[in-house]
């Protein structure tokens, strides 16, 4: 996350905006925008007072509007999916949510397409937003497409964050080849024979975890390291592998 624009006096209200920009969207049918809009109404330190969606038309166009307040939202939107598939069907571009966050009034808005959100708050107060925000961001990860057994595999063995745990998959998952010996390796709790293992840059993942300070994961990692930064990574491994 990022503020694209500080804390601004406007008339009698505080403005300010961000950039969600490590928001997790796994699937083609989640949007930026609207992932945000559904998480912050959602969020159990958020008290939804009433929402807000529309379609952008041209200047005198008619407007798709679906709006109401926290009970309203609860009612039309079981589950983040039918929220989706109600923002998509509606070609809803817009949207406003008023909530209470810390007993202050809140009024965020944005994009669908945008992972972009204004906020806006009373003057006479002060409001840290950054807390909830991230609070978005991290949920987001609870949306990932990855098998859930592999996902709880890697929490208890290596990362005990969600987040972290998608983010090492993700990266892992860039190369078919390499995801798919990790997942074989911790599935049958061994490595792979020497003449079938992947090997880059003359190294496998067993090599590495033999060799070097590097736990099953980390080898799996530093594979797609040697991938990407040959001439770093190589270097690293002769200086004994200091931080990468």
């Amino acid at each position: 996350m990022k503020i694209v624009k500080k804390t601004q006096i406007v008339y009698d209200s505080c403005v300010e905006q961000y950039e969600l920009n490590d928001l997790l969207l796994a699937r083609s049918d989640f949007t930026p925008g609207a992932i945000i809009a559904y998480l912050l109404s959602t969020n159990h330190d958020v008290k939804l007072l009433s929402f807000h969606f529309s379609e952008e038309t041209e200047i005198g166009g008619q407007r798709q509007i679906i709006a109401g307040d926290s009970s309203d939202f609860i009612f039309q939107f079981e589950t983040i999916e039918s929220f989706m598939r109600n923002i998509s069907s509606s070609n809803i571009s817009e949207w406003e949510l008023r909530f209470l966050y810390q007993n202050q009034e809140i009024v965020a808005t944005g994009r669908t397409w945008s992972s972009i959100v204004g906020v806006s708050y009373s003057a006479t107060k002060k409001a840290n937003l950054i807390p909830l925000l991230y609070a978005v961001e991290e949920k987001s990860y609870e949306y990932h497409t990855f098998d859930e057994k592999l996902v709880t595999f890697v929490l208890e063995k290596f990362e005990p964050k969600l987040k972290a745990a998608i983010k090492t998959l993700l990266k892992l998952s860039r190369y078919t080849d390499i995801f798919s010996e990790f997942i074989d390796v911790i599935k049958c709790g061994k490595w792979k024979s020497k003449y079938t293992a992947i090997s880059v840059e003359g190294f496998t993942a067993e090599q590495l975890n033999s060799n070097y300070p590097l736990s099953l994961l980390g080898a799996y990692n530093y594979l797609v390291f040697l991938r990407e930064s040959p001439k770093v990574a190589l270097e690293a491994l002769e200086k004994g592998l200091p931080r990468y």
